[in-house]
């Protein structure tokens, strides 16, 4: 009986977490996600278009982004793996995702034997990472479309400042750039010189 009881449940709870994702519900689109704007996960809030413009959901947002992406990253290092999913697809606007495509494709063009143009990872500004977080996360500039986030990224016990530049996107915040400020690194400038 108690095996019926936790299949039952089970069955329940995978029913239950195929209902997220996105909607667009015309005039009002909303939006489902797994967390709410404060982080909280396991609940699931819709979310209007006139609310994710204000700057607490971009803060939000960006937080949930990379608390995300740095649970993948700080699994894959205990199992001793790399990220199973790319977290560009999800996090990030086509655009980016289109200009990794095109230096992947040069360099497997060009550099064949070769590391190529990344030798490091933009979501953790560096080739390694240990102790992944981050903090001090604000909103320089918004509108409609697009967004200018700044944080500071903690990765080994450092500090590195970044600017993200966001597009709004199927119904979302997604990251089109990372900079990184102290070392006056552009990534998307420098992927596309890069394949000049």
């Amino acid at each position: 009986m108690k095996k019926s009881i936790l299949f039952f449940v089970c069955i329940l709870l995978a029913m239950g977490s195929c209902t997220t994702g996105s909607k667009d519900n015309s005039d009002n689109e909303t939006t489902e996600q797994g967390t709410d704007k404060n982080g909280s996960k396991g609940q699931t809030a819709k979310v209007d278009k006139s609310t994710q413009m204000t700057d607490d959901y971009i803060i939000g947002r960006v937080g949930n982004i990379y608390d995300a992406v740095f649970e993948e990253y700080n699994k894959a290092e205990e199992d001793e793996s790399i990220p199973q999913s790319s977290p560009d697809e999800k996090y990030c606007s086509e655009d980016w995702n289109k200009t990794v495509m095109d230096v992947s494709d040069f360099d497997q063009q060009h550099n064949p034997d070769d590391i190529g143009f990344f030798e490091a990872d933009y979501w953790v500004m560096g080739q390694d990472c240990e102790e992944l977080s981050v903090s001090d996360i604000k909103v320089i500039s918004h509108d409609k479309d697009n967004a200018v986030v700044e944080l500071t990224l903690h990765n080994f016990g450092e500090s590195t400042h970044i600017r993200l530049e966001m597009k709004y996107e199927r119904n979302d915040w997604q990251i089109d750039n990372f900079i990184d400020v102290d070392n006056d690194f552009d990534w998307k400038k420098e992927m596309k010189e890069y394949m000049k």
